[in-house]
């Protein structure tokens, strides 16, 4: 059994179009505890075969679990067949990168079995699958930047509580990055005061400097959705709220998971979709 683990964008910002098309991003980025989970089973042969508790997932190529499966497979030259089970608590289409988990999850695992490749080709690899992948492999806190394949560690989140809120519509991550060459951001985080918070240990300054690019460029009912869950965690106790990736997810960072669980417990009460976690911890280093 192995974990597939969501993230969380503390800061997104989009600095342009690259002349591959591609966008160069700026994010802090968290690896949070709660994820998925899934059981893999190698045995001779050729194929991967992929199932869920979740009619939403399909065996097909454009699955990023099948998709990483094979491209390693293939850039290890090596034949096997491979069953994939994943049993799916990350909300699909949330901004929490679900889908590049799994692929993360399944390149470590197979490169643990195989030992083909290093970590920095492994998160090359990574790169084709999706921009998240790369993070994930590598996992913690981190500044990524580029399209998601240039990664600097910063010193983890500790054990402070984070509750997140997934309103209920989906954002196309195509479309808003479409959207975003025409609407250039008026506002933007201030990166670099948010890493060296985030470094220093100080929660409270970083919690005012989460910052999503992204939350302007949503449907006004959508913005307004988003806009509802952030006050409702700051009315809870959360230090600060921000939106994930691209949407829908909304999280806020609370100074401990004493306060988080209140906030939780009340949410749950009222009938929110959420979810209580905390940050990755790495007690080995």
């Amino acid at each position: 059994m192995i974990h597939a683990n969501a993230k969380i964008n503390l800061s997104l910002d989009v600095l342009g179009t690259l002349p591959n098309g591609y966008h160069r991003i700026e994010s802090v980025m968290t690896e949070l505890e709660f994820g998925d989970t899934l059981s893999l089973e190698e045995s001779p042969g050729k194929g991967v075969t992929f199932s869920s508790n979740t009619p939403l997932l399909t065996s097909t190529k454009r699955n990023n679990c099948v998709k990483a499966a094979y491209l390693f497979y293939a850039e290890a030259g090596l034949e096997r067949s491979l069953l994939i089970d994943c049993r799916k608590r990350i909300p699909i289409g949330g901004g929490l990168g679900g889908s590049s988990a799994g692929a993360a999850a399944i390149l470590r695992a197979l490169n643990r079995v195989h030992n083909v490749f290093t970590r920095d080709e492994l998160m090359r690899l990574g790169t084709r699958i999706g921009a998240d992948v790369p993070f994930q492999i590598e996992g913690g806190t981190a500044f990524v930047t580029g399209t998601g394949d240039e990664i600097t560690p910063l010193v983890p989140l500790r054990d402070e509580g984070i509750v997140v809120i997934t309103p209920e519509f989906s954002s196309y991550t195509a479309k808003l990055f479409a959207a975003i060459d025409n609407n250039p951001p008026k506002m933007r985080p201030n990166t670099a005061a948010l890493i060296k918070a985030v470094n220093a240990g100080e929660l409270k300054t970083a919690s005012k400097l989460l910052y999503n690019v992204f939350e302007d460029l949503l449907a006004p009912r959508e913005r307004r959705m988003v806009s509802d869950a952030k006050n409702k965690l700051l009315d809870l106790g959360a230090l600060g709220a921000s939106m994930s990736g691209t949407g829908s997810a909304v999280f806020g960072l609370f100074g401990n998971m004493e306060s988080a669980n209140r906030a939780f417990s009340d949410l749950c009460a009222s009938g929110a979709n959420c979810f209580l976690t905390r940050a990755k911890r790495y007690d080995n280093g």
